[in-house]
């Protein structure tokens, strides 16, 4: 199948990401604006360029390249000027320390489904399957459901991980292509939401509505201390699994895991916070949320 989309990592033998051993194909852009993201370089729709530069060896031979004189070496290392580089990724092409790297792929459907069949073997002794992950994988419908359709008629299992932030339609199609979905409820409060993940909840709550009561829907909140971890964020969050007929949760600890990530971009990683004392979090919410009659699981 011709149908052409963006990724920008493929994953395998994930078991974090659906049931059994999987193979997580992650697909680039996001309409949310996550100030705690821990991937970055998810966000664009464009590929990105990634400097990596522990592996620089100063050789000069990216600056020498580049038509727009946005590298320089300084000390030893090169510096790129973000707002001079057009990303025609010469500087990539030439860096033989593999410190500068070309963030994101074009591929088709049929390309992805090839390194997917690939893991087959695990798949049949696990029980896994496919997964697709983001970014926000809806937000290439058309290359996403293409997948999930070939994936099925090959008998591989399907999942997706979304945060929901999509047009109804296709989250709906999706979900009725899949074997397991993982929706991200972050923040419950649109105004709140809007701020701290750039998009009101109103339309991913009536999103996560829509899905709800298929039973391998399951909802999820990354516990962000400051943000969402508070009684009413929660009690919010309790009350619509409720009301949605699908009463259970899975807390995910904050980590710190991609702070390094936003420098290599250019970038400032402006939620600067400690993963000290997230578990006890974690707890806290775990029995809050039980003590409300939600089934809660920590992922």
């Amino acid at each position: 199948m011709d149908i052409r989309g963006k990724i920008f990592n493929t994953q395998h033998y994930s078991i974090r990401d659906g049931h059994g051993i999987r193979t997580v194909v992650f697909l680039k852009g996001c309409p949310a604006s996550c100030v705690w993201c821990c991937n970055p370089e998810s966000q664009g729709y464009d590929f990105d360029l990634y400097h990596v530069e522990r592996f620089c060896a100063g050789c000069g031979r990216c600056e020498q390249v580049c038509p727009n004189s946005a590298i320089s070496v300084v000390d030893g290392k090169a510096e790129i000027d973000r707002e001079k580089c057009r990303k025609c990724f010469s500087c990539v092409d030439i860096c033989h320390a593999d410190a500068m790297q070309k963030i994101g792929t074009e591929v088709t459907v049929d390309e992805v489904i090839k390194e997917v069949m690939s893991d087959a073997p695990m798949y049949e002794t696990s029980g896994g399957g496919v997964t697709l992950s983001g970014g926000e994988c809806l937000t290439q419908p058309e290359f996403a459901l293409a997948i999930l359709e070939e994936a099925r008629m090959n008998g591989i299992s399907t999942c997706i991980e979304t945060c929901g932030v999509c047009r109804k339609d296709v989250l709906v199609k999706a979900a009725n292509l899949c074997d397991e979905v993982f929706m991200d409820l972050k923040i419950m409060d649109p105004e709140k939401s809007k701020r701290f993940i750039g998009v009101d909840s109103t339309s991913i709550l009536e999103n996560a509505a829509a899905i709800a009561k298929l039973p391998w829907v399951y909802f999820r909140i990354p516990l962000i201390p400051g943000i969402n971890d508070d009684e009413e964020n929660l009690q919010a969050l309790a009350d619509f699994l409720k009301e949605s007929g699908n009463p259970r949760i899975k807390l995910i600890p904050y980590h710190v895991l991609g702070v390094d990530k936003y420098p290599r971009l250019g970038r400032e990683y402006e939620w600067v916070r400690s993963s000290k004392g997230i578990d006890e979090i974690v707890k806290k919410a775990q029995e809050f949320m039980e003590a409300r009659g939600i089934e809660t699981e920590i992922a």
